[in-house]
Order: structure tokens, then C-alpha cells, then sequence
């Protein structure tokens, strides 16, 4: 059966029509314009023919992607990802849920469901419903589809099509909340990277969460000179290539003075709760000598300009569509902030939402400045 499936996928690869560029949807998000909270329970049937309630894996971490059985593309690919990231789990493996959610519950049964899935992973579920069932989940995990269906000369619906949909992976903690959503084209590294952090973090609940909510009173992590980081930690920020949104290349030049830099992406919500914040706090800081930069992580020129309309920031916004970024200091999750000195070292780095504005937050950032221009004058 595996064969077959085998089969099937490279069939599929090589004839199926391609996709929109819509079926990425990461590359050109829907950026959500209330605050309601992304995800939450929900009832679906699993690949078994049995009801499957996602807290009935609390405990563990999920990684959830919405796609369909006949994807040509993107979904053997993230399966195939995520199949990967489970073996590199070895052990850790059984603290994580995989789930496939189908959004085409027409050719998407459960038979078909239990054929398909395990071939990438034996422990994955894939998860059907009603359409009624499906799109209410989507909806609560602000995602969205749409199944490109026509009709043969004789009128009848033609039994191929293809569906366009949201490609994110979500990454939920152990009690069921989204803590942070992965956009497609990301390596399998990065995956098992926020795995890992996760696990970590769940297990140490005084470490920083990716999607952890401000605390306007603490500071976000302890303070740390350049210096106590490892030389590893030091990449060349000269090597990674960015763009602006006009495609213009922008390089992370060596200037005199230390730059602010914040990872993030339209489609991650801490990410959008936090930049205003960050940008009161550019406002309050650029008299001390400090810059500001935003790296967009996965999302096209098109959605970052869109998004900027709505949520204008005076500091300079670059483009890293691949992600290079994120292997490059390295960065576990967004939102991501760190501060480089004038000569491009790392003098300090945080996940998760902060409240950048707040006195704690302002007043320790003002001390990093302060201590490194006592150590390099």
C-alpha cells in the first residue's frame, strides 16, 4: 500500500495542474483585523471512524495542518516534514501529536484518510468531518480554503480539482493553546527546532514562550553583554542577504551604532500584538543612539505592504522570504528581538510578546546600551 501511495504522489506531481499561488496562503496571509484568539477545541472524526476531541491529547504538543489527500505539492511535503521532525524526536516523539485536518471531506474519507496519512507517519491522525464541521475549525484557527471545482462539457463536476489553503503548520502547546504557526517553506530543522524549544519551555515554565503574553513589569530575560555569548552565536551579519519592499537588496551594514532587530511575521499574532509597542519604544529610544529594524519572515512584499497600511511603523521593514534568518543567529520562534552593538555582536536576545514599551522594558534595553559603551569606550 505504501508503493501505491507512493505512486499516486508522483503522479500527481507530475500531472496534476499546478496550484495557485493562493494555496501557499502564508506567502500572502489574511491577516485577521479583530484580536480573537487563534484555535481552540474542536470534534472531528479521525482516520479510524472514531471522534477525535483535541483534548483528548492534552499533554502533549500538536502540530496541526489543514490540507487534502490529492495536494500535489505542499501537503506530501509538510507531511513529509513533519514525518521527519517525529524521527529526530526519537524518544521526545510521544510527547507530540501529529494532526491532518482535510479540507476536502468530499474525497476525503475516512478510508481514504487511513491509507494516506500513515504512510508518512504512523502516529499521525488524519481528521474529517461534515463541510459544516470542517469550515467551523478553519474558522476558529483563522485559516481558510477554497476548492477549485469545474464542471466537464456534459455539466457534471470533474472529479480532480485542486484546493487552495492555508499552509502554515500550527504548533500547539501542551494545554491546546496556539503557540506559534510556521509558515510553509520553512526546513524540517525549523520545525523541530520549535519543537524542541516548546518541549523545553513546558518543562521549564520560567523560560520565555514564543507566544507568551507581555509582562510590563519584568524584564524579558536576564542581562547579558556581548561577551557571554558563545562565538557561535556570533554569525557574520554581513552574509545574509535581505530585501526591502520594493526588492531592492539590503544589506545589514556595520554602522556606529547598535541596531534593534525584530523577527516577525503577519500571519504569527504576538508578532502583530507587539509592534506597536515596538514602535512607541523606537520612538522613546532613537535619542539613545540605538536603530531599529523589522526582518518579515515568509510573507511577500504584497502582504507586509498591505499590513503596513493598517499598522504603519517608522522604522525600516526588510524582507526574508526564505527564512535565511532564522538559520542565521539562530532564531527559534517569532516574535524573535535582538540587539547587535555597532560592531554586529549579540548583546541580547528575547522570545515571545513584550511590552516594549513599558518602563522595565525601556529601562533595561537603556542598560545594555549603557554597559556596552562603558566596555567598548
Amino acid at each position: 500500500m505504501k508503493h501505491l501511495w507512493l505512486t499516486l504522489i508522483m503522479f500527481m506531481l507530475g500531472h496534476a495542474s499546478p496550484l495557485t499561488a493562493d494555496t501557499q496562503t502564508d506567502s500572502q496571509p489574511q491577516t485577521p483585523t479583530n484580536s480573537q484568539a487563534i484555535g481552540g477545541d474542536f470534534t472531528l472524526t479521525d482516520q479510524h471512524g472514531k471522534p477525535f476531541r483535541l483534548d483528548s491529547v492534552r499533554g502533549k504538543l500538536v502540530l496541526l495542518f489543514f490540507g487534502y489527500t490529492h495536494c500535489p505539492d505542499v501537503c506530501p511535503d509538510t507531511l513529509g516534514k513533519m514525518a521527519r521532525v517525529m524521527r529526530e524526536l526519537d524518544q521526545d516523539a510521544s510527547q507530540v501529536q501529529v494532526l491532518f485536518i482535510t479540507v476536502d471531506p468530499e474525497r476525503d474519507t475516512v478510508a481514504q484518510l487511513n491509507n494516506y496519512v500513515p504512510f508518512f507517519s504512523p502516529s499521525a491522525l488524519g481528521l474529517t468531518g461534515t463541510p459544516a464541521q470542517i469550515r467551523a475549525v478553519v474558522d476558529q484557527y483563522q485559516a481558510d480554503f477554497k476548492l477549485n471545482k469545474t464542471e466537464s462539457q456534459d455539466g457534471k463536476t470533474n472529479d480532480f480539482y485542486t484546493v487552495d489553503h492555508t499552509a502554515s503548520v500550527y504548533l500547539l502547546d501542551r494545554t491546546g493553546k496556539v503557540d506559534s504557526m510556521i509558515p510553509y517553506g520553512l526546513p524540517a530543522e525549523h520545525i523541530l527546532q520549535a519543537v524542541r524549544q516548546l518541549l523545553a519551555a513546558s518543562e521549564a515554565p520560567d523560560q520565555p514562550r514564543t507566544a507568551s503574553k507581555p509582562d510590563a513589569d519584568t524584564p524579558a530575560v536576564a542581562l547579558r553583554t556581548a561577551d557571554s555569548y558563545a562565538e557561535a552565536e556570533q554569525p557574520d551579519r554581513l552574509a545574509l542577504a535581505l530585501h526591502d519592499l520594493q526588492g531592492q537588496p539590503y544589506s545589514l551594514q556595520t554602522q556606529a551604532k547598535p541596531v534593534m532587530i525584530n523577527f516577525w511575521a503577519t500571519w504569527c499574532p504576538p508578532c502583530r500584538a507587539e509592534l506597536p509597542a515596538l514602535n512607541r519604544a523606537y520612538q522613546q529610544l532613537a535619542g539613545d543612539g540605538l536603530a531599529m529594524l523589522a526582518i518579515n519572515v515568509g510573507d511577500s512584499s504584497q502582504a507586509v505592504s498591505r499590513f503596513l497600511q493598517d499598522y504603519p511603523i517608522d522604522f525600516p521593514v526588510v524582507l526574508d522570504e526564505a527564512g535565511n534568518s532564522m538559520k542565521h543567529w539562530p532564531i527559534k520562534g517569532l516574535p524573535t528581538t535582538i540587539i547587535l552593538d555597532h560592531q554586529g555582536k549579540l548583546l541580547y536576545r528575547v522570545s515571545g510578546e513584550k511590552a516594549w514599551d513599558s518602563k522595565a522594558m525601556l529601562d533595561e534595553i537603556r542598560t545594555i546600551l549603557k554597559i556596552r559603551t562603558q566596555t567598548a569606550g
